[in-house]
């Protein structure tokens, strides 16, 4: 498949997306900064309640990529969990 999400489509997305959500990408990368562009995409995406299946066709991936990612991430993010905030 091909990606839908350009870069230039991502740049348009992340400013609207920082309308909504102030500050969301520059906390992620102050509290996890080994943190992947794709994996950054996919945590914007589900902030939003996008479901894994229209992410995977967003992004151009299968939903089991979704599914790998999103897995890794919650493995990579888990420290975090049990801090405020």
């Amino acid at each position: 498949g091909s990606v839908i999400l350009t870069d230039a489509d991502w740049q348009r997305f992340r400013l609207l997306f920082e309308q909504v959500h102030p500050g969301f990408f520059e906390h992620l990368r102050l509290a996890c900064p080994d943190l992947t562009p794709a994996e950054v995409r996919l945590l914007a995406l589900s902030k939003l309640g996008i479901s894994l299946r229209d992410m995977a066709l967003m992004l151009g991936v299968s939903v089991e990529s979704i599914h790998k990612g999103r897995y890794r991430l919650r493995r990579k993010l888990e420290p975090l969990a049990s801090l405020p905030g």
